[in-house]
């Protein structure tokens, strides 16, 4: 069940990035290239960690998950028309990529094996590095 949620959270990044990808301020011909090749490269980091989650789901028996999570899904649908700008772009992001490194930083103590504890942490590594450079776009976008 973590990995399928884990699984679940990397569709609803994936989407979301690709979402922020198709406006103009963070893909299009306005965009800053830093923060365009950001969210690039870290789209294609939620891809690896989806294929990640759902391999390690399906060599336990489970069905890969390819349904963003719901709950979650919610809070993005609820802010993607009320975006403005490149700071709603990354307020929604920090909130998404702090979303999957708590989930994958707690799963680390809920599953049983080495492997499976090195992917979450692993995962969750890498979540909170995208939150980080997140955060200091944000005071840059501030300031």
């Amino acid at each position: 069940m973590a990995l399928q949620t884990a699984a679940s959270i990397e569709v609803l990044a994936i989407s979301t990035y690709k979402t922020a990808l198709t406006l103009d301020f963070i893909g299009g011909g306005s965009a800053n290239p830093v923060v365009k090749a950001f969210a690039q490269k870290t789209m294609l980091q939620h891809e690896d960690h989806l294929k990640g989650f759902n391999a390690a789901v399906m060599k336990l028996g489970g069905k890969e998950q390819t349904k963003p999570d719901p709950r979650y899904l919610a809070v993005v649908n609820k802010a993607v028309p009320k975006i403005k700008g490149p700071a709603d772009v990354v307020a929604l992001a920090i909130a998404l990529e702090d979303v999957a490194a708590q989930t994958y930083v707690k799963d680390v103590g809920l599953v049983s094996t080495p492997e499976l504890r090195q992917l979450f942490s692993g995962v969750a590594g890498v979540e909170a590095q995208h939150k980080a450079i997140l955060l200091a776009v944000q005071a840059l976008l501030k300031g």
